[in-house]
Formats: C-alpha cells, sequence, structure tokens
C-alpha cells in the first residue's frame, strides 16, 4: 500500500461522522471505499482518545496513594470543621421551626468588681484595758439606806461602824485624807441611815466631813475591777453641796465629776474603778461641810 493510501486509512480511521445508508458484507453500516473520506473532526477524535483511555484499566501507583491519602484527609478535616460551624445554628432554626420555641440563650454573668476606697480599711484592734479607771455608771436616789443585796457584794465601809466597819475585798485599801468622822446617830430606824450590815437589823447615821475638801486614796490591785458606790446623806437637812471627783492618783488627773446640790433623802453615784484612784469630796457652800457616808464595791 501506498503513503497516500496510508493517509487515507488514517483519516477515515480518525473520523467520526454519519455513515451512508449503505450496507456492507459484514451487515455494518460503513462510508464507500469508491469516495473520498470526508474532512476530519480533530476535537471529535481527541474525545474518543479520551473516552479509550479512561475505558482501560490502569493499577493504582504509590504516587497516587501518597497525593490521594493527604487530599483525604484534608477534606474530612475541612468537611467537619464545616458541619461543626454549620451544626448548631441549623438546629437551631430547625428546633425553632418545627417546635416554634426559640432555644435558650444563656446570659452572661458579669462578675463584680469590687473597688477597694482611697483609703485601705485598717483592721480592728483591740482597745487596751486602761490601767487606771474611773468611769461614772448611774446615780441611785431610792435605795437610801438599804444598801445589803443591793451594793457591797464584794466589800463596804460604813463610816461610824467602830467594830468591823470595813470589810473590804482582798488587796483593796481606803484611807482618807483631811477628813474627821462624824455620828450624827449611832442608831435609828431611819431608813435614810445605812444598814451597819448586811443583816439590816440596826441602822447608823454617820460620815466622813470637812469645812472645804478632803480625799480617799483608794488602792485597787493591777487585774481588778469593781463597780464603786458612794453614798452621800445631808443627815441634818442643810442643803448642802458639792463635788465628787475620781482622780489618777498618779498624775492627778480627774477622770470624771459629778455635782451634788440636793441628797437631804440620800443618793448612791456609782462609778467603774481600776488601779489607783482618789476620791475629792469638795464643799459648795461655805460654812456647810462636805460629807460622805459609805463606800461599796460590787463585782461588775
Amino acid at each position: 500500500m501506498s503513503e497516500h493510501d496510508d493517509n487515507v486509512e488514517n483519516e477515515w480511521s480518525d473520523a467520526i461522522t454519519e455513515p451512508l445508508e449503505a450496507a456492507h458484507s459484514s451487515g455494518r453500516l460503513a462510508w464507500p471505499r469508491s469516495q473520498p473520506a470526508p474532512p476530519r473532526d480533530r476535537f471529535r477524535s481527541l474525545s474518543r482518545r479520551l473516552l479509550d483511555d479512561l475505558r482501560k484499566p490502569r493499577p493504582v501507583q504509590s504516587r497516587d496513594l501518597v497525593v490521594l491519602v493527604p487530599g483525604l484527609l484534608i477534606g474530612g478535616l475541612l468537611v467537619g470543621l464545616l458541619v461543626a460551624a454549620v451544626a448548631p445554628s441549623l438546629f437551631s432554626a430547625l428546633y425553632t421551626r418545627f417546635t416554634g420555641i426559640p432555644p435558650h440563650q444563656s446570659v452572661a454573668h458579669h462578675a463584680t468588681t469590687t473597688h477597694p476606697g482611697a483609703t485601705p480599711t485598717q483592721p480592728a484592734t483591740a482597745t487596751p484595758v486602761p490601767s487606771v479607771e474611773g468611769a461614772f455608771l448611774t446615780r441611785d436616789t431610792a435605795t437610801q439606806g438599804n444598801w445589803s443585796g443591793v451594793y457591797g457584794q464584794a466589800g463596804s465601809v460604813i463610816i461610824g461602824v467602830s467594830d468591823g466597819g470595813q470589810q473590804l475585798p482582798a488587796g483593796v485599801q481606803v484611807a482618807p485624807t483631811n477628813a474627821s468622822p462624824y455620828n450624827w446617830a449611832d442608831s435609828t430606824d431611819d431608813p435614810r441611815a445605812l444598814q451597819q450590815d448586811t443583816t439590816g437589823a440596826t441602822r447608823i447615821a454617820a460620815c466622813w466631813y470637812a469645812a472645804d475638801t478632803f480625799s480617799v486614796a483608794i488602792t485597787i490591785p493591777e487585774g481588778q475591777t469593781y463597780k464603786m458606790a458612794v453614798y452621800v446623806l445631808d443627815w441634818d437637812r442643810l442643803q448642802r453641796a458639792e463635788d465628787l471627783r475620781i482622780l489618777n492618783t498618779a498624775t492627778g488627773k480627774t477622770l470624771n465629776t459629778q455635782t451634788l446640790t440636793s441628797f437631804v433623802n440620800g443618793v448612791y453615784l456609782v462609778w467603774r474603778v481600776r488601779g489607783q484612784i482618789t476620791l475629792q469630796v469638795t464643799n459648795h457652800t461655805g460654812p456647810i461641810n462636805a460629807v460622805v457616808s459609805g463606800i461599796f464595791f460590787s463585782p461588775v
């Protein structure tokens, strides 16, 4: 066969055209060999070759796996991320769509921050107990001479009683200065007069006195504190008036002052005391003297 015939044969084999309605000896439709082949359609020829290549079985090469496996992993990861991003919104939309109830939405809780003040708060510290104290508590005008069971549970000083007039707590000392004793009545039923002891069987009206001023030094051992009641009585109704001060014996500082202008029926002045103190009694009315009739100590 000549070169021309080979070219004609190739053109016939590459051509994809409509066949003539002529019967071939093998029963298949074909172009008559006596007629020239139609012009080649190169695009359709390339398509036929590609289809033929796809139909041919080809073994999987190792380099294909190197490319395929990472591609599958990356693709799966991207799909998972997409599903994770879309699924909550999709679920919420579907839930609201079918139930009509909006999904629960959490409320953000904002922590409250306490801002410290400009000046930091100092921790509380215990107030130290003073070594010397003379804090006033109360006045009592109702008890009169009936002190037993009310005052003096720890000890007492009943002025004018010759035997056992002082029954003081252990370690406590009471010493008057510039004061003179005087008895108005050694025995009386007047309720203003002090009971001579806790039984209350007898009473006495007596006092320490001074024309101007006198003092009573009182020593209380360290660690002890008492309620001290001082009984003052204007027995003979001379309209006495006086000041009673509690002083710090060591420094002379006045811790408390009480003024009496009428005490005909008797009055108790009550302080909380500790340490070494001085009771100072000062007359207000010139020729009329200052007086004190009794001192009583009770537990705090």
